[in-house]
């Protein structure tokens, strides 16, 4: 979905971090169905790009531009070294 809609020039965030009770409930989802993450859509109004974390901080900011910055672990920290 987010590929397609960029596709289109509509920019979106993938959102796991939410209150999943009061979402079901906004839309009426029963009991048997668990809600794993919700997508926003949307037209951007600035940029983003991606910056080197400093200090384990993840906040995005806005830089002078006020344009997002996302943080992210450098590729050491993500993958396993194996022997």
């Amino acid at each position: 979905m987010t590929d397609a809609a960029w596709a289109h020039g509509v920019g979106s965030c993938i959102m796991g971090a939410i209150d999943r009770p009061a979402i079901k409930e906004l839309l009426g989802l029963g009991e048997n169905l668990r809600l794993h993450s919700v997508v926003a859509f949307g037209y951007p109004t600035h940029k983003s790009h991606l910056v080197a974390m400093q200090n384990g901080n993840v906040k995005y900011y806005l830089d002078d531009a006020r344009d997002y910055c996302v943080p992210k672990r450098p590729m050491e920290e993500i993958l396993l070294k194996t022997l």
